[in-house]
């Protein structure tokens, strides 16, 4: 087995070369990490109108990749002046170098969610991601770790680290083209902005193949990504391997496609799909692996060699006068014919309103049912070490009111913000019986959750950060018990600094 997913990789790797037209064989780049504040002036530069090359809803993206995009020297604004700075010392293309981010968070309610507070008081939890690359051609590779204290005693996912707080992360290779790329490793990925109903940066980044083809107007992408294994008997432990012994385990694999079609520069409408594959001898699959394969009508066709999970949906991502829309459906289950099986799904919508260089209007809502990301089988449900694939929680709904106000000169950023969040009592990670009978949404007693606040970022895109969330949480039936309410204060704190010893930007 193993020697034939090499010689599988080795041939998509090889075959991809042809791929790459000479004015395209040196831009390999090293990936902008998923959590990186930089994308949040990317994404204000978008919703201007500005960086129409970069796809607007599928990250990571590479540093070379966000300089190319931008305008010429004497056409830019102060924020792509920023979002230049931010991004030039990292955009090297060919050599060897060292690149690294390092920082502080501190929450005061025991997790870095600034609305789902729990019990605990406040904590302090440095990280420090690194790693050394190099890059000759479309042929990219960097060895990367990351210590993240958080990680270990993350109250919603399991522990992930072992050895001084540290695992491998933004640790990848591949090539890189205009019309095509495969890297193979741990990145972060991310479909879509405020929400990403399909695949998301929650969990912590895991082994997978990223292949891309395509062209800015019509592109496919794929995340091939495998998983951590479940006990036989049920158990999600981590630990799969060890437990084997005595129960056996079971592999599992998750499989995600996107088409992307953009008619013009202001319009992308995506359609999403992807399979969560199980079984004791499961490994990586030829017919999962082809990025033009319709997983919907691959999972339960013969010859089904794996238990399966699979979701389906649409994207929309539109501007016009200013406005961006972006929303999303997806369809975890639905029943069709019968109408005795309740609706899965996953729905959002976010518009904004741009007023100006400096201040934009927000609002969003999102919801998702009770059983979205689960089902009755446990080796299919959508995590990674207790954290969901896309999103973290199931049976919501959330909706958010902001305005933004920009001093892309100072690198100031202020948000205020307010948000209502009603929750019910299923979790994508409990278990139920097939047959079991509950409300597609808002199960039980419902937690009521209304927080007003304000975000606040100072950086200096070049090399640092400051960043605070802080407001105030009112929750009503708190811990789905009647009755029970509680105010607190919420605050988040963040601090973090980015280096890099690089190559060149000069190609063969």
């Amino acid at each position: 087995m193993p020697s034939i997913v090499f010689r599988a990789l080795a041939c998509l790797f090889l075959g991809l070369l042809p791929l790459l037209p000479h004015s395209a064989r040196g831009q390999a780049s090293l990936f902008i990490p998923a959590d990186d504040p930089l994308y949040e002036d990317i994404w204000s530069a978008m919703l201007q109108g500005f960086l129409p090359d970069l796809n607007p809803t599928a990250r990571p993206y590479t540093y070379a990749e966000v300089l190319s995009a931008l305008p010429e020297v004497s056409q830019r604004t102060p924020l792509l002046d920023r979002i230049a700075l931010g991004v030039s010392r990292f955009a090297a293309t060919r050599g060897t170098g060292y690149t690294g981010r390092a920082g502080l968070r501190a929450t005061a309610n025991g997790r870095m969610d600034p609305v789902r507070l729990r019990d605990g008081g406040s904590v302090l939890f440095p990280y420090l991601e690194s790693g050394l690359h190099w890059m000759d051609g479309p042929v990219v590779a960097r060895a990367g770790f990351r210590f993240d204290s958080y990680w270990d005693v993350d109250p919603d996912g399991m522990d992930s680290v072992l050895r001084a707080f540290m695992r491998n992360d933004q640790s990848y290779a591949g090539v890189m083209g205009r019309h095509g790329s495969a890297v193979i490793g741990r990145v972060g990925s991310r479909w879509g902005n405020n929400s990403a109903l399909l695949v998301s940066d929650n969990p912590r980044s895991y082994d997978a193949l990223h292949i891309r083809l395509g062209s800015s107007k019509l592109s496919f992408r794929s995340v091939i990504g495998e998983l951590d294994s479940i006990t036989g008997d049920g158990r999600f432990t981590g630990t799969a391997g060890d437990d084997s012994v005595a129960s056996g385990s079971e592999r599992r694999w998750m499989a995600a496609h996107r088409l992307d079609w953009r008619p013009s520069p202001r319009l992308q409408i995506s359609v999403q799909e992807a399979v969560l594959y199980s079984g004791a001898g499961t490994g990586l699959s030829l017919k999962y692996l082809n990025p033009t394969q319709f997983l919907i009508l691959a999972v339960d066709n013969r010859p089904k060699n794996d238990e399966n999970n699979g979701i389906v949906g649409v994207s929309v991502w539109a501007q016009s006068a200013g406005w961006t829309l972006e929303s999303q459906l997806m369809f975890d289950d639905f029943d069709l014919f019968f109408g005795d099986e309740p609706a899965s799904f996953a729905t959002s919508a976010d518009l904004t309103k741009v007023l100006g260089t400096r201040t934009a209007l927000s609002g969003r809502v999102e919801a998702v049912a009770s059983r979205t990301y689960n089902t009755f089988q446990p080796e299919g449900r959508w995590t990674y070490l207790n954290r969901g694939l896309a999103t973290q929680y199931s049976d919501y709904v959330v909706s958010e009111v902001a305005a933004t106000w920009l001093d892309a000169t100072r690198g100031l950023r202020v948000e205020p913000y307010a948000i209502a969040l009603w929750q019910g009592e299923r979790d994508l990670r409990a278990p139920y019986r097939f047959g079991d009978s509950f409300d597609t949404i808002l199960v039980g007693t419902v937690e009521r959750t209304l927080q007003v606040g304000s975000r606040v970022r100072y950086d200096h895109a070049g090399w640092a950060y400051l960043a605070v969330d802080a407001g105030i949480n009112r929750v009503e039936n708190a811990g789905h018990q009647p009755g029970r309410s509680r105010t607190r204060a919420a605050l988040l704190l963040g601090f973090g600094m980015r280096w890099s010893i690089a190559g060149s930007r000069k190609n063969d």
